[in-house]
């Protein structure tokens, strides 16, 4: 083999290593701080040890029961719901910026904390049959660009191999909920929401996935899981990615957003 040849095979790897470019830092789109990758180490490794939570609201439990006294004296009608954590930060930043932002690295990363939630909670045992995605108004998609509680289930759907199914619509916009108590929130939402035409069949005896974002009075999660066992679900259980926790204290109740 001429010499040129041989220098040019022992030189290649070489110099692509050299002329190769170099990594520039930038910002964590979580935290902000400079780092070579879109999320830093730090924001990727938090996890927060779960409280002990109520099975049906998830707010914390300050005992060792398994129901919260508002939970048993007003049963709502999901069985569980699931969080991959409270409503503060760095989590609630994470929601804000896939929320409001669609950035789904961020999305992604309480997807997993969601997921990993969802595996320990069900284990071997059987799981819901459907994942139902809260709806949005149209006008209300149309301005955020997308609806990430069926993004969500989409997420799921390929990770769990559950089938997401869009059984709800909200055919009424209402008042903005943010700013609204629960009791406000149950009037304000009355008439929004129904279930699909023709969902009926699809159901009836099944148990089912409640998809939200986060968890703040429990309006929608009670009104849309009543909905959801009066076409027939035999079971609803609630997925989210926060809970707004309780202010000033860890008391609990059956709310979600």
């Amino acid at each position: 083999m001429p010499l040129y040849r041989r220098l040019t095979r022992r030189l290649s790897p070489l110099l692509t290593r050299l002329l190769s470019p170099i990594p520039i830092p930038q910002p964590c789109r979580l935290c902000g701080l400079f780092s070579g990758t879109p999320v830093c180490h730090a924001c990727h490794a938090i996890s927060t040890p779960a409280p002990h939570r109520c099975r049906r609201c998830a707010l914390p439990l300050p005992g060792s029961g398994e129901i919260c006294g508002e939970c048993l004296q007003q049963s709502p009608a999901f069985y569980h719901t699931l969080c991959a954590g409270d409503h503060t930060p760095p989590a609630s930043d994470w929601l804000n910026v896939f929320k409001h932002n669609a950035d789904l690295t961020a999305g992604e990363l309480l997807l997993w904390r969601l997921a990993k939630v969802v595996e320990a909670h069900y284990g071997n045992g059987p799981r819901p049959d459907l994942l139902i995605p809260t709806p949005m108004h149209w006008r209300a998609q149309l301005q955020r660009g997308f609806n990430q509680a069926a993004w969500m289930s989409h997420r799921l759907s390929q990770q769990t191999g559950i089938p997401a199914l869009m059984a709800l619509q909200r055919v009424a916009a209402g008042q903005a909920q943010k700013s609204l108590s629960r009791r406000e929130r149950l009037h304000n939402l009355r008439d929004c929401f129904e279930v699909r035409p023709r969902m009926h069949s699809l159901l009836s005896g099944r148990h089912l996935a409640l998809i939200d974002d986060v968890v703040t009075t429990g309006a929608s999660a009670r009104l849309l899981s009543q909905l959801l066992r009066d076409a027939g679900a035999a079971r609803v259980d609630v997925w989210c990615l926060t809970r707004t926790p309780k202010p000033h204290r860890l008391r609990c109740g059956p709310e979600l957003a």
